[in-house]
């Protein structure tokens, strides 16, 4: 349901929230340095690309973390 709802730019990130009508804080809840978008969240925080590489190291996968579009 997750990866539904993130292919389809439906989760309810701050960008999603404040495109909607809310009046709150765009930065993100992890960094606090840019927009939080779905993107950002899942492919570019850099907590979220550890994780990422860490999950290809274990499943042997050679491979840079790309961001949601490139990939």
């Amino acid at each position: 349901m997750l990866t539904w709802m993130a292919l389809l730019e439906r989760l309810p990130t701050k960008d999603i929230l404040i495109a909607w009508g809310m009046t709150l804080d765009a930065s993100c809840v992890m960094c606090g340095d840019v927009i939080e978008t779905c993107k950002h969240l899942f492919f570019e925080y850099a907590g979220t690309r550890l994780i990422w590489n860490e999950v290809f190291s274990l499943c042997d996968i050679s491979r840079e973390v790309l961001s949601f579009y490139e990939g």
